[in-house]
């Protein structure tokens, strides 16, 4: 029930790869082709052989059977997602050979399918509003090879591309998650060229993009007009969309995240037009993007007020699901809402939280992570802690040229204490 703020002790130089990756996913229930993408971010130092700290690794795999994961869970989903990302709760490296240009080591991992969302639970939480779904992960262990064409030098001012060879085997031992038996996991993966993008921290820095789809909500009712004869009025949900982007995308800007919105999906015959809260699971199969995060926009909740007017479903996974009220638009004043929800997909918990997550952890205090209630907005702060911590195996990197620092303050005390509710 700990919070886990890890240091990562890194280095003065950003090192990226964004990559495909294929290979085999071994289980009980035979064999499992695997093609996805690999995002890795190593923090090196120039003059400063051996250990390179590994500050994330993303891997997100689309069209997996869940039966070859999980054979013994019963409900049908629509989601085919599995991957995962580095375990952050304590620091992990990669021992650097100069003389081989190779990086090995082991880092354990938590994997992440799109069924245990289904297994996703509502702790109450001792202060703010319950509105975040823990979803369980798949502790595992990563063997990392890294074969590199040149060693890890630049010294330029601009990005330096090397290419490699990467080997990865992924094992998991057999555990439970309640009554459901997870058997034992064996990927085998390979990138036979896999181009990194290196350079100095003083000049680049590390922007982290994420795919959102909204989802919207259309109610079809029959007007029996005496006059107009029998018409049908169509109705179509989501204006908390346009109201909540702007909101994310400033907030998030803060902390070098972006976002790509796809085109809205529309619902068409739907009775989640208004929706209560034991409708939720069957609501977050209705779509399932294995390469997005969707957010899942009814016209209203009932009761109105239900989740604070929002909720996250697996906080730090690929698989994570966003449903926000329309309500919130309506209302005209939770401006940070949507950046809040989304904030909790890309991994940060509220400031107070104290239950343990293995994909997630705390975000800031007096920042827009904090909890609000219903018609209450959010702080409009992000913080640096914020943007060192936010992980979803959906991320894709790149480098941008560094410019002022954007984030609002550091960490509390800095960043102050979250406002009452």
């Amino acid at each position: 029930f700990l919070n886990r703020e890890t240091e990562q002790e890194g280095g003065n130089m950003e090192m990226i790869l964004n990559t495909q990756i294929q290979g085999e996913l071994e289980g009980a229930q035979g064999k499992e082709k695997l093609d996805g993408r690999l995002n890795i971010r190593l923090e090196p130092s120039i003059g400063k052989p051996g250990q390179i700290a590994v500050q994330s690794i993303n891997l997100a795999f689309t069209g997996v059977n869940q039966r070859k994961i999980a054979p013994e869970f019963e409900k049908e989903i629509q989601g085919q997602f599995f991957g995962g990302v580095i375990d952050r709760s304590k620091p992990q490296y990669l021992n650097y050979n100069a003389k081989s240009k190779t990086l090995e080591g082991k880092i354990k991992m938590q994997l992440d399918a799109s069924f245990l969302n289904s297994l996703a639970e509502l702790p109450k939480e001792e202060e703010g509003i319950a509105h975040v779904f823990h979803s369980p992960s798949i502790p595992a262990v990563a063997n990392i090879r890294i074969s590199l064409n040149e060693g890890i030098t630049n010294e330029e001012k601009g990005i330096k591309e090397i290419e490699s060879k990467i080997e990865i085997i992924i094992e998991s031992e057999r555990q439970s998650l309640g009554k459901l038996k997870i058997p034992e996991l064996s990927a085998n993966l390979n990138v036979n060229k896999g181009s990194w993008k290196i350079a100095n921290k003083v000049n680049f820095v590390v922007v982290k993009n994420l795919c959102i789809q909204p989802v919207f909500f259309e109610s079809l009712t029959i007007d029996n007009n005496p006059f107009d004869g029998r018409q049908n009025l169509s109705k179509v949900s989501g204006e908390g969309l346009p109201f909540g982007v702007p909101g994310m995308r400033e907030q998030w800007d803060k902390a070098n995240v972006t976002f790509t919105v796809r085109e809205p999906i529309i619902l068409t015959h739907s009775t989640y037009y208004v929706m209560e809260e034991t409708e939720y699971e069957d609501l977050i199969d209705l779509v399932d993007h294995d390469d997005c995060i969707e957010v899942f926009f009814p016209h209203n909740f009932s009761p109105e007020d239900m989740w604070g007017g929002g909720a996250c479903i697996g906080s730090g996974t690929g698989s994570a699901k966003i449903i926000s009220s329309d309500g919130n638009a309506r209302g005209g004043i939770d401006l940070t809402h949507l950046a809040h929800e989304v904030g909790h997909a890309i991994g940060l918990l509220h400031p107070n939280n104290r239950f343990y997550s293995s994909t997630a952890e705390n975000g800031s205090h007096g920042s827009l992570m904090c909890p609000s209630g219903y018609l209450n907005d959010n702080p409009t702060i992000n913080s640096r802690k914020n943007m060192e911590l936010v992980s979803n195996p959906l991320f894709t990197l790149t480098l941008k040229r560094a410019g002022k620092d954007k984030w609002d303050c550091t960490q509390y005390p800095d960043c102050d204490e979250c406002p009452d509710i």
